[in-house]
Order: C-alpha cells, then sequence, then structure tokens
C-alpha cells in the first residue's frame, strides 16, 4: 500500500498499512551538518540522553545523518506509542547532569572504527557543515545542560519533525507533545568545494571514487548501473571473496546527491582490481550505457519500491529537506521511463565534482595550496633544526622538511583545541592544522596567549587533561644521526681506505707519475675526516642512549612528524 500523509498535533504523518509488528520513526530535520566544531555531538548527546531514559523501550534505537536525527522502535502498538510518547517527554525535560552521558558517547567514540564516507566528508567538505560528520565529538568536553536544552528547543520541535508509522493499525491515543518551532533548513554545502585535508586509509586496500550529481530516481539508477559496471570489471582479476563493491546514492537534502562507488581488496595486489575499476569508469564515460543494464537495475529498485512501508525512512528525510517525493505510482512510472540514454548524460558528468582516492596514494590529483607562509617570529624545533613555527599577528605556519608548509590564519579557524599543558592545535576550515606543543618548539611565554587571543573566542574547545604519556617531548635528535650519520661515515672511511692501498700500490710502482701521490694524500685526508665522524658518532649514540633512558623512566614520547592530521576519535 501507499504511503498516506496525515498529521498528528501538527507533525506530519507518513502511514503505510502493511503485516507484522508496527514500526515508527520519529524524525527531525536535525544533525551534525547543523553543528559547529566547537558544539559537535550535542545532536548525538540529545539522542543518547533519550534513549537512556527509555532504556527498557523494546527494539527502540536511535540514529543519525549529517541532517537527519530519527527515533525508531517496532512492537506492538501499544509500544509504539508508549515509545513515541516517552521520546516526546524525554525531550522536554533533559537532564541537568550530563557526565555519564559524556562517558558512555566518549567510551563509544573510542570503540568506533571510522568509515571511508568519514573521512570523504572531510575531503569533500572540509571542517564544517558535512563535513563535521567525519570529525571528532569536541563539544563533549564543553557543552553544558543549557547548551543541550537550548539545541533541543530549537531543532526538536514539533514543525521540524516528520512521523512515518507501518503496521496493520495506527496506535490508538497517540500523542507527539513537541514544542512550536520553525522548519530548519539544510545547510547549504554547494560553496564548499573540496578536497580538503587528507584521506585516512581504512583497514584494507582501497579505491573510491565519489562525485555529486542531482538528486532523484535518474542518479540512483546511475549508481545501480556503476557499482554493476565496476563489480564485473574488477571480478576479472581479483579472486572469489577477494574483493568487495559498493556503490552507494545519497540525498544530503539540497537537492544533490553524493554517488560513492569503492572497491575493497582484501588479499593480494590491489594494483590491477585499481586499474580495472579506472576502466570500468573511463568506458562508461566515453561508451553508451548498454540498455540490459538499465533494465536490470530499474527492475530491481522496482521491487524495492513495491515493498510495503520499506521507503518510509526516505520519504520522510525528502519530506524534512523540503524535497518531497512524488506519490508510488508516478515515482515506479518516472523509475520505468529512464533510459540508458539520461544515465550515459551522468556518466559523461561525473569528472565535473569528482574525487579520486586510494589508500595507497591519497588523492589522485591536484589539491587547494592552503594559506600562504607567513614571515614572523620563528620558533625552532627541538626536534629537528630544519622544522619551525612562524608566527605573526594573523596566522601561524608549520614548517617540516621535505613537507609543504601549513599554514592556519587566526581568523578563520574552525576550531582551536587547548589542553591545560599548553599544547594547542588550531584547525582550519580546509582541515589543515597546525600543532603548538611548548615541549616540542623553543617557544616564548606570550605564544600561547596571543594565539588564545587572536582566534575568535566562540572556536576555543578547551579539553581535559592529557595522561603524563599523551604529552609530546622532543625524540631525540640522535636518532637521525645514528641511522643515517652513522652510515654515511662508515661509507666514506671505507672508500677512503680503498682508495689509499689503492693510490699506495701505484705510487710505488716503477714508472708511475705523481698522480698516484696526491691521490694518496686525499685519500688519507677523507680517512682520518671518517675517523673524527664516527667519533662524532660515537658521542651522539652515547647521548641517545643516556636520552632513551631518561624517556624510558618518564614514560613519555612524542608523536613522530606525518602523523595523521585529525584524531579519529575525540581527544
Amino acid at each position: 500500500m501507499p504511503a498516506r500523509l496525515m498529521e498528528i498535533d501538527g507533525v506530519p504523518l507518513l502511514r503505510a498499512t502493511g503485516p507484522g509488528p508496527a514500526r515508527a520513526g520519529l524524525a527531525f530535520r536535525a544533525g551534525r551538518a547543523d553543528e559547529t566544531p566547537a558544539t559537535a555531538g550535542v545532536t548525538h548527546l540529545i539522542e543518547h540522553l533519550v534513549l537512556r531514559r527509555l532504556r527498557a523501550a523494546p527494539g527502540s534505537c536511535g540514529g543519525g545523518a549529517p541532517v537527519l536525527t530519527t527515533f525508531a522502535t517496532q512492537g506492538t502498538a501499544t509500544e509504539v506509542s508508549a515509545f513515541l510518547t516517552g521520546v516526546c517527554a524525554a525531550l522536554a525535560d533533559l537532564p541537568s547532569t550530563l557526565d555519564d552521558a559524556r562517558a558512555e558517547l566518549r567510551a563509544e567514540a573510542a570503540a568506533r572504527t571510522p568509515t571511508v564516507f568519514d573521512s570523504l566528508a572531510v575531503v569533500r567538505h572540509g571542517v564544517h557543515h558535512h563535513g563535521l560528520a567525519g570529525m571528532p565529538e569536541w563539544g563533549l568536553h564543553t557543552l553544558t545542560a543549557d547548551d543541550v536544552r537550548a539545541w533541543a528547543a530549537e531543532y526538536f520541535t514539533g514543525q521540524n519533525a516528520v512521523l512515518w508509522v507501518t503496521g496493520p493499525e495506527l496506535p490508538s491515543g497517540l500523542r507527539l507533545a513537541l514544542p512550536p518551532g520553525v522548519r530548519k533548513p539544510v545547510p547549504d554545502a554547494t560553496t564548499e568545494t573540496g578536497p580538503f585535508g587528507e584521506f585516512r586509509p581504512p583497514a584494507h586496500d582501497t579505491i573510491v571514487r565519489d562525485e555529486v550529481q542531482p538528486a532523484g530516481i535518474v542518479t540512483a539508477v546511475y549508481a545501480g548501473v556503476l557499482e554493476r559496471a565496476v563489480f564485473h570489471a574488477t571480478g576479472r582479476v581479483a579472486g572469489d571473496g577477494a574483493h568487495r563493491v559498493e556503490a552507494r546514492y545519497r540525498p544530503r537534502g539540497d537537492g544533490l546527491a553524493a554517488v560513492t562507488v569503492l572497491a575493497e581488496v582484501f588479499a593480494g595486489n590491489p594494483g590491477p582490481v585499481a586499474g580495472e575499476f579506472l576502466d570500468a569508469l573511463a568506458e562508461l564515460r566515453a561508451h553508451p550505457i548498454r540498455e540490459e543494464h538499465v533494465a536490470a537495475v530499474v527492475a530491481e529498485t522496482d521491487r524495492t519500491l513495491l515493498r510495503s512501508g520499506a521507503r518510509l525512512p526516505e520519504q520522510a528525510f525528502a519530506l524534512l529537506t523540503g524535497h518531497p517525493e512524488p506519490p508510488l505510482a508516478e515515482l515506479r512510472a518516472r523509475l520505468r521511463a529512464v533510459t540508458a540514454d539520461e544515465v550515459g548524460t551522468l556518466a559523461a558528468s561525473s569528472q565535473a565534482a569528482e574525487l579520486l582516492l586510494t589508500s595507497w596514494n591519497g588523492l589522485i590529483g591536484p589539491s587547494p595550496a592552503g594559506a600562504a607562509p607567513v614571515a614572523g617570529r620563528r620558533f625552532r624545533s627541538l626536534e629537528n633544526r630544519r622544522a619551525a613555527l612562524t608566527m605573526d599577528k594573523t596566522a601561524i605556519t608549520r614548517t617540516w622538511p621535505r613537507s609543504r608548509p601549513v599554514t592556519v590564519p587566526f581568523a578563520s579557524a574552525a576550531v582551536l583545541l587547548k589542553w591545560p599543558d599548553g599544547g594547542r592545535r588550531l584547525i582550519g576550515p580546509d582541515a589543515r592544522h597546525v600543532d603548538v606543543e611548548p615541549t616540542l618548539h623553543e617557544t616564548a611565554p606570550d605564544v600561547v596567549p596571543a594565539i588564545d587571543a587572536a582566534v575568535p573566542a566562540d572556536r576555543h574547545v578547551p579539553l581535559p587533561a592529557r595522561e603524563a604519556d599523551a604529552i609530546p617531548i622532543p625524540r631525540p635528535r640522535g636518532e637521525q644521526a645514528v641511522r643515517y650519520g652513522g652510515a654515511g661515515a662508515l661509507l666514506m672511511g671505507l672508500i677512503a681506505w680503498v682508495l689509499a692501498w689503492g693510490s699506495m700500490t701505484l705510487a710505488i710502482t716503477p714508472g708511475a707519475t705523481s698522480w698516484p701521490v696526491t691521490l694518496f694524500g686525499m685519500s688519507w685526508l677523507s680517512g682520518f675526516w671518517g675517523a673524527v665522524r664516527l667519533r662524532s658518532v660515537r658521542n651522539t649514540v652515547v647521548a641517545h642512549r643516556r636520552m632513551t633512558r631518561a624517556h624510558s623512566a618518564s614514560g613519555r614520547r612524542s608523536a613522530p612528524p606525518g602523523s595523521p592530521p585529525l584524531p579519529a576519535k575525540a581527544p
């Protein structure tokens, strides 16, 4: 049966009848894309507080998306009614103590493995709006009970909600006591051009292509055709069960949708799979789409549409975001009318907003250069003489050998993470960051206060004190000297001794010219330099051992340069 649009207590109700237990979901147009880096996690915290209060409810759960939060349940009509009534009551009476909920969410974040889609969100959108779905929930450390209540009063209202219910009958006596409000528009993501940040590799060798297309049934069919084409192409070089292909059509709520296709390689060399992956994409762009492939995807999608109630969550999403779907009969008719030419048009335009990434090479293609380095006060690294922080009144730049400088302007910083020990992390809107650790640089006492004053106060995120072994200290410079200096000195010494013996042999040979004597002297000088260098390396090794013992005693280590720029989990 198609869904009917009704209303209950001013909240739109999508109703579909069907067999089995009653199922329902109360969806709100609120999610990570509405937050800021300083308030990141507030929507998840509210969802968690509500479900903690309803822990005994059968089959209940909560779920979030960048622009949507849903409380769902299933059971008898009476149980569904009690759950929905309880959700509204819990939203109106959020607790004043958040410590337990914070701890539970931090433990949940620590146990969660970031997905490819988390990293894609940051690469595509940076550190704002939809990109926050891939960032840590920094706000959990600073949000107060008043902050949480204010967010709930603004976003969890009757006018910003849609209820969907499926089952044999509508729960009797159902009431939704939600406060009045307004429908929140979807945050605009069209001005976020990307790519930003860095691609965090998943657990397996993976190649990913992400693009942006107009939302609609044609794009959904295109995603299905894309998955079939990539699967058949990569299957020719991957063994059975050695790889996985998935394509996702993900509407953003702003009239556009992300179409993402990925191939994971579980065993063997990913190179051939990546080659077939790229060839399949190129063939779709350059050659006509086969009608039988489109027909197969259309038939599969049509079967999904016919399942009673199966699309109620999608219809609720479309209604909340201001792009309601047509009636089922009209939608099925449009689906059956999709042609190979329409799908081919999308394939041909796929490179316009394309991101191509691999787990072994990161982003393939050019990336924005970021802000220009600044000239100002320079603070040398205690780990590497060629590394430094440079700061003026407007920005700070991090330089490291064989790496591009990274600059974060103070005025446009997305967030400033602050630790009580004086450590700071400035993250720009493009996800690039600069760490300021007084233990790693020869900073002056006024540097950290100057940074705090230059970054707008609403972007400060104070974090809890770090454990002793989490506070970085300089790695011994002797590590590089031992690794490279010793090898260089030994090689130079070996060459010098070979030259010395060879030139001496020539010098004592009858009829030899004078140049072997000169070579003999030069080689002995080289040997003398090598011996001095070896003595210097020996002294460095001794110093290194002493520093290592000191490090072991204190239990503190510094993160190596080149560590991931953004934590996958909240600090």
